[in-house]
């Protein structure tokens, strides 16, 4: 039987190379004479090519294996088969227009190892969601079904950005199915077969959300086991989603009754090999944090290189080097612009054999990305200030110190002309915020966010992890102006338990100092840049109510206590007013932050130094600052 299953892996890879492999063509490059096998060798291949077959929406047709392989009795074929039919077997288990609850089939969008993926849309909500039936080998299985039913239980708590959303599960005649949000994009497996190795610039934007997302889930004590890029999906705005999170357990699991679980089990191990961590290959049961830690540095290595850490010609052969070869190194595979030695070296570490040498946490994984980004950014920006001409950079130089004279007055006039004492606001001054930690709040900050509503805020952004809050005004409604993935400006409203949120459809440039204005009327929100209306399109999340508080540059862990994300801002904010109604025009420069009538709260971060800062209105809040620095 060792033969059979190498042949039986081999011929599954050339379905995962192929996706249109032929088992009678497949067995005449077999070199065996011995009949038993063989005959043993037939059964395995055909059942093979159904599972295949169906997983990739083909059609199964029992009159093919009996013309190609007359020796497989009739009921052998029809077992199979699953089942004595009279034509093709449709594969479909869910047809368009099918009614499954309240929601409508509108088609199948794919099928995988763990089961179909039907797009459908909600009746009355009109939303278009996925609803994933699962594999008749888990649902069958009692003790498959009592584990679905622990692990949605888990899911329906979970509530991320780069995670997709579970609405709901349900089951179906006996079928069990997931009903998740629907997510428009690519997968990155897709998205690499299409372009090629991606830059290190967008890989460590991919790292960084997808650590960010696995951290949340591990937070809650749910370990994906199947991290790699055909999990992972990339929208439109470059935001990452997270696909079959605890959903791999299901069947990688081994029963409680079996002692071992030999490598050619299952035939999920086919298509997850090449990103396994050596523990959990040996056993799935030993798959914790560091084993997707491994998984998603297997992962970046695919990114960056357009290729898998390991090949073999067969699943076992490539957990074999996991276990065993060396670690491979990126610069062997890169190819075009050389990849960074810190992002090589990090990647490497997080592929160590070693689970105890890997990097601790996806915090870490997120921390070490979010510094390289950094880096890259900073080096980018030298790189083009280094290839102008002496004669342009001495002229920007002369723009710039001319600018800041001008800056400096404006800035310091509003202050003068509203009697305002103390030190004027400087073209650097503000706080700095590091994307990680630091944040500034108000506790007790009980201004309610009333229909008509703004924020405005004068900002830098750097680089850093997205999206991110830059003011967080909140309560039992919320008013939050932030940063969206793809480097978007946003805003979000609670109101009436009604969340909504908008992001700009054009991006922000790093570096660049802007005036934002987020407002809200009603359950209208618009957003401004520099006193210019951009156009903007909606985004779904659900946001919860909290204690009132007002905070910049990120939240607390504790402020949120039914959500669990960081949402740290990256960069610099020199000035916030915040405004009901009346409202103002939205500013167009710094000089129009004064204090009015409408002005609830107006920060121009004028100490410069300290451990709090104290806003200008007659309220006089106080905001401590955490982590933050001055940026002087």
């Amino acid at each position: 039987m060792i033969l059979v299953n190498r042949y039986c892996d081999q011929f599954e890879l050339l379905w995962q190379q192929t996706r249109d492999a032929s088992p009678s063509e497949f067995l005449g490059t077999v070199d065996c004479t011995d009949q038993r096998v063989l005959g043993a060798l037939v059964e395995e291949l055909v059942a093979i090519d159904i599972q295949y077959r169906r997983k990739f929406g083909l059609p199964v047709e029992r009159s093919v294996y009996e013309s190609e392989f007359p020796s497989l009795s009739t009921d052998l074929v029809d077992t199979l088969v699953e089942g004595t039919v009279a034509g093709p077997v449709d594969a479909n288990r869910f047809h368009p227009g099918q009614q499954i609850g309240d929601y409508v089939i509108e088609g199948l969008a794919g099928s995988g190892g763990m089961g179909q993926v039907y797009r459908a849309k909600h009746n009355l909500m009109g939303r278009r969601v996925a609803i994933k039936l699962l594999q008749q080998s888990i649902y069958q299985d009692p003790v498959a079904r009592k584990r679905f039913e622990r692990e949605v239980h888990s899911l329906a708590s979970l509530s991320h950005p780069n995670i997709v959303t579970a609405f709901d599960a349900r089951d179906v005649d006996g079928e069990l199915c997931l009903v998740t949000e629907w997510v428009e994009g690519a997968t990155l497996s897709d998205t690499v077969r299409t372009r090629g190795p991606l830059p290190e610039s967008e890989v460590i934007e991919i790292g960084i959300q997808t650590a960010g997302g696995l951290k949340y889930a591990h937070d809650a004590g749910i370990i994906h086991r199947d991290v790699k890029p055909s999990n992972l999906v990339i929208d439109a705005d470059g935001q990452v989603k997270i696909l079959d999170l605890g959903i791999a357990r299901l069947n990688l699991e081994p029963d409680r009754d079996a002692s071992v679980e030999p490598l050619t089990q299952s035939h999920q191990m086919m298509g997850t090999a090449e990103f396994l961590s050596p523990e959990q290959a040996r056993s799935p049961k030993r798959a914790g944090v560091a084993s997707d830690i491994y998984s998603l540095g297997c992962t970046l290595f695919y990114l960056l290189s357009g290729r898998p850490p390991y090949t073999g010609d067969s699943p076992i052969d490539v957990v074999l080097k996991h276990a065993n070869s060396p670690t491979p190194a990126l610069s062997a595979f890169s190819t075009g612009k050389g990849i960074s030695d810190p992002l090589s070296q990090f990647v490497q570490q997080m592929m160590d054999k070693d689970p105890a040498k890997r990097p601790g946490s996806m915090a870490e994984v997120t921390s070490v990305l979010s510094d390289g980004r950094e880096r890259d950014v900073v080096a980018s920006e030298s790189a083009t200030v280094g290839r102008q001409r002496p004669i342009v950079r001495q002229l920007s130089l002369a723009v710039v110190a001319c600018g800041i004279l001008v800056l400096g007055w404006l800035v310091a006039k509003p202050l003068m002309q509203h009697g305002v004492s103390g030190a004027s606001l400087s073209s650097g001054s503000g706080l700095h915020f590091n994307g990680r930690t630091s944040y500034a709040i108000v506790p007790g900050f009980d201004v309610p966010v009333s229909d008509n509503a703004m924020i405005e805020a004068v900002v830098t952004p750097h680089a850093g992890p997205l999206p991110a809050n830059i003011v967080t005004w909140t309560g039992s409604e919320s008013l939050v102006l932030f940063t969206a993935n793809g480097k978007k400006w946003g805003v979000a409203s609670l109101r009436d338990g009604e969340s909504t949120l908008v992001v700009s459809n054009q991006e922000f440039v790093l570096g660049k100092t802007c005036v934002v204005a987020a407002q809200r009327r009603g359950a209208d929100l618009k957003l401004w840049l520099n006193g210019e209306q951009v156009d903007t399109r909606p985004l779904e999340y659900q946001l919860h109510s909290s204690e009132p508080t007002l905070c910049f540059g990120g939240v607390p862990g504790d402020l949120f206590p039914d959500e669990n994300w960081d949402r740290f801002f990256a960069g610099d904010i020199h000035r916030i007013r915040l405004s009901n109604s009346p409202l103002p025009a939205p500013a167009t420069d710094a000089e129009d932050l004064t204090a009015l009538e409408s002005t609830v709260a107006l920060f121009d971060f004028h100490e410069g130094v300290g451990e709090s800062t104290t806003d200008r209105t007659q309220f006089g809040w106080t905001a401590t600052l955490v982590k933050s620095a001055w940026a002087n």
